[in-house]
Formats: C-alpha cells, sequence, structure tokens
C-alpha cells in the first residue's frame, strides 16, 4: 500500500533516506564509479502489509544490524576508492524508524 506523503511513516522513512546519504562516497568504489549527484529524494514509500512477514523480515534486520555494529569485520585494505561504512550511527536512527513503522503496521 502506497502511504501518503503527510503521514509520520513517510516522513520517517523519507528523514532516514535523506539524512543517511553521505555525498562525499557518491562516486566511490567500483559499482558507483561516474555517479555524481549531490542528493536523493523520496518519491514513493510503500508499506508491507503482510505483517508477520515484515516482522519476520524485521528481527533479521535487527539481527544483521546488531551484528554489524556489535562485531566489526576487519577492514578490508587496498580497494582503490572503497571508503569504510559505519553501521553503528545508523542503528540507532535504524531502531528509531523501526519502532514507527512497526507501531503504523499494528495501528492497521
Amino acid at each position: 500500500m502506497e502511504l501518503d506523503p503527510s503521514t509520520q511513516t513517510y516522513r520517517d522513512v523519507e528523514h532516514l533516506v535523506v539524512s543517511s546519504f553521505q555525498t562525499q562516497l557518491v562516486g566511490a568504489g567500483n559499482d558507483a564509479a561516474g555517479l555524481s549527484h549531490s542528493g536523493v529524494a523520496v518519491r514513493k514509500v510503500w508499506r508491507v502489509e503482510n505483517a508477520r512477514l515484515y516482522h519476520k523480515y524485521r528481527l533479521k534486520v535487527k539481527e544483521m544490524c546488531q551484528t554489524a555494529a556489535n562485531q566489526p569485520y576487519p577492514s578490508v585494505k587496498g580497494l582503490s576508492g572503497e571508503a569504510e561504512v559505519t553501521t553503528r550511527t545508523l542503528s540507532k536512527e535504524y531502531n528509531k524508524i523501526s519502532q514507527s513503522i512497526s507501531q503504523s503496521i499494528m495501528d492497521f
């Protein structure tokens, strides 16, 4: 289901996407070669309506975020143009947004 831009969930998702975009990393790495955009824009947000499947997905994402934040893997050295991505700062933002989305699904 597509969310109306006036809803809190839409605004939370939009904030997460826009605030986590890192301009200095555009064009870094082999998969981003040649990119030069200076920002991102959220055009649509869709809500997952299968609550059971979403809950399973959310648990897996949370597990992956906690693993990445608590047991960081050693940096890979020697890759041209690669930058290290910090997951610790995003995990707090993820938890806030995740709670908002979960509440929205439960209210549905």
